[in-house]
């Protein structure tokens, strides 16, 4: 899944809320907690999402992928079977900034495979607000 949003922000300034773990929650409000064991602007560096879902909470286990300032940061959260990457491409324009966000869902059962495809419509409402609500954080900063 890929959405794409212009965001009248500076390009580091965008990348400055992506990649703080605060402002996270603040601009994506499913997220409760976001912990890291290191500095959250390396790559490799491991942390913690509590994550809510209607009246349930739930621990995804993460890892940031690509860290590249201020153009690219990509991420994986796991959940028992349930696999996702999430990568942030930033591109300047003048001085705004274009946001492309690609969500990759994998599933490890066939079960949780087909509650997949018929979440479909609701991850991409999820995603496009996740973008946003990112907007509304980098133009705010």
């Amino acid at each position: 899944m890929k959405h794409e949003i212009l965001i009248k922000a500076s390009r580091q300034t965008v990348y400055d809320c992506l990649t703080d773990p605060k402002k996270r929650t603040v601009w994506s409000p499913e997220i409760s907690d976001i912990t890291y064991e290191d500095d959250p602007r390396k790559e490799e560096a491991l942390f913690t999402q509590s994550q809510k879902a209607g009246r349930s909470t739930y621990m995804f286990k993460g890892k940031n992928l690509a860290v590249k300032e201020p153009s690219i940061f990509s991420y994986e959260l796991t959940l028992k079977q349930m696999h996702i990457v999430i990568t942030y491409e930033l591109k300047e324009k003048s001085a705004w900034t274009t946001v492309t966000q690609t969500y990759e869902s994998y599933q490890k059962n066939l079960f949780g495979r087909l509650v997949g495809i018929l979440a479909r419509p609701l991850t991409n409402k999820l995603a496009k607000d996740i973008l946003k609500g990112l907007k509304r954080c980098s133009e705010a900063s």
